[in-house]
């Protein structure tokens, strides 16, 4: 049963990890990125897990960048918002002036906090 179990949980983790990640940055000094996750809708499709980002300004990682390891500290939903549920939209905005003029966003870590 806890094969089925542990099975079940990573299908539904592979399906959040399909979700959409978008940056978006202006040229100007006032850059903001966005991250919009869309979870799919399934049921179960939702976790609880603790979700980091890494972004740099270069493909190899050697320049400029950030890693944030809980995007939902970065999250704007409001009070008491379940972040990464199905179906939901989820938004974490951050102004930011650390990048050059262009961001590469790198695949999401997943680290499972148990729940």
């Amino acid at each position: 049963m806890a094969l089925a179990v542990n099975q079940l949980y990573y299908f539904h983790l592979l399906i959040l990890l399909s979700a959409i990640f978008f940056i978006n940055c202006r040229s100007d000094s006032d850059c903001e990125y966005t991250v919009y996750v869309k979870t799919d809708s399934r049921q179960d499709a939702g976790t609880d897990s603790i979700i980091s980002l890494k972004l740099f300004d270069n493909p190899n990682s050697s320049g400029v960048g950030i890693v944030i390891d809980n995007l939902e500290s970065w999250g704007v939903m409001g009070p008491g918002h379940d972040y990464f549920e199905a179906g939901n939209l989820d938004i974490f905005p951050r102004p930011s002036t650390m990048f050059g003029q262009t961001c590469m966003l790198y695949e999401p870590q997943i680290r499972w906090n148990g729940e």
